[in-house]
C-alpha cells in the first residue's frame, strides 16, 4: 500500500488550557494513492452493563495508558514490538473506548493497513498486562498527575481528575482475551486523503473549577455515532470513523476528502453541527444534557474557524 502519514502532536502535548471548544483541527493528515482505507478492529472486553460514574472514570485511565507510550501499554508501541518493528506505530490513527456492539463494551482500533486478528490480541494483551503493570507501581512521571496517571493534569487532559486507578487496575485484570473474538471491518473510499481531527465541542476543565460543562457519557457516545453515521451522507464519497474523547469534551474525527489542504474543514465542521442540529431535540434531552448542547452550539458560534 503506498501510503504517508504526517503527524501533529500527540493529545498529551497539547497545551488543553487554551482550548475553547467549538474547534475542529488536524491532527494528522494521511495519504494514499490508491484510495483511503480504514480498518477498524472491536474488541469485546465486557457485557453491557449500566454504566456507573467510576466505570467511565476508570476506562478513561486506561484511554491514557494503551494510548500513550511504551511503559504505560501502547497499542502503537505493541503492534511494533508484535510485527519485529515492520509496521510502524504511526499507522494506528485512533484507539478510543466504545459501544462495540447493543450488548458489549470495549476498545476499537482503527488502523491504516490490514492487521491479523491474532496480532491484534497478541498485541492487546502486551498492552493491558504493561497498563496494569505500570498503574501497580504507582511510578510517578509528574507529581501534578491526578492519581498519578500519566498527563493526567489540566495542561495534558481535558478533565484530569476524571479517573479511577483501582478500579482500572481491578477491571483490566479481568479482561481473558482467549474468549474474545475480534471483529475486523474495512471502510474505503475512493479519496486519496483523509484527516484525523480533534473535534473539540466543550472546553477542558481547568485547575480548580468545578463549574465546567461536560458531557455526560451518554449524551457523548450519542453524538459519537450520529456524526459517524450521517456525516457520509452529506460529505459525497467520504469514509469516518469516530472515537469518543473519555475526557468528555469530544471526539476523534477520522474523515476522508477530496480535498489535500484542509480548507474544506470549515465545510465538515458546518456539516457536523448541522447534523446535531437536525437531529438532537431539546425536548428529548434532560436538564443537563440541555445545558451540554447549548454549550456545544455556542462554543461554535464563537470560536469556529
Amino acid at each position: 500500500m503506498n501510503y504517508s502519514i504526517e503527524s501533529g502532536k500527540h493529545s498529551a502535548d497539547k497545551d488543553h488550557r487554551i482550548m475553547t471548544g467549538g474547534t475542529l483541527s488536524v491532527d494528522k493528515t494521511v495519504r494514499c494513492v490508491d484510495g483511503v482505507k480504514f480498518y477498524t478492529y472491536s474488541l469485546p472486553f465486557y457485557v453491557w452493563w449500566d454504566f456507573d460514574i467510576n466505570f467511565h472514570k476508570w476506562v478513561h485511565a486506561a484511554e491514557h495508558m494503551i494510548a500513550y507510550k511504551k511503559d504505560t501499554g501502547s497499542v502503537r508501541n505493541s503492534l511494533e514490538e508484535v510485527t519485529r518493528w515492520k509496521l510502524s506505530w504511526k499507522v494506528i490513527l485512533d484507539i478510543s473506548p466504545c459501544r462495540t456492539s447493543s450488548s458489549t463494551f470495549g476498545f476499537r482500533i482503527t488502523s491504516m493497513v490490514p492487521l491479523e486478528v491474532d496480532q491484534v490480541r497478541e498485541l492487546s494483551h502486551i498492552s493491558i498486562t504493561r497498563a496494569i503493570d505500570f498503574l501497580k507501581r504507582g511510578e510517578i512521571e509528574d507529581q501534578n498527575d491526578f492519581q498519578w496517571i500519566p498527563f493526567a493534569r489540566s495542561v495534558s487532559c481535558g478533565q484530569y481528575d476524571f479517573h479511577d486507578k483501582q478500579r482500572a487496575i481491578n477491571d483490566l485484570r479481568k479482561i481473558d482475551l482467549s474468549t474474545i473474538r475480534i471483529e475486523e471491518n474495512i471502510i474505503a473510499s475512493i479519496h486519496e486523503v483523509a484527516y484525523v481531527c480533534d473535534l473539540r465541542f466543550l472546553k477542558p476543565k481547568t485547575d480548580g473549577a468545578d463549574d465546567m460543562v461536560m458531557f455526560s457519557p451518554d449524551f457523548s457516545y450519542r453524538i459519537s455515532e450520529l456524526i459517524e453515521k450521517e456525516l457520509p451522507k452529506r460529505f459525497p464519497w467520504s469514509i469516518c470513523i469516530v472515537g469518543t474523547f473519555w475526557c468528555m469534551t469530544g471526539m476523534y474525527l477520522c474523515i476522508s476528502s477530496e480535498m489535500w489542504d484542509e480548507s474544506d474543514i470549515p465545510t465538515i465542521h458546518k456539516l457536523i453541527i448541522d447534523i446535531i442540529k437536525d437531529n438532537i431535540w431539546e425536548d428529548d434531552l434532560d436538564h443537563h444534557e440541555k445545558l451540554e448542547l447549548k454549550t456545544l452550539l455556542e462554543n461554535y458560534e464563537k470560536y469556529r474557524v
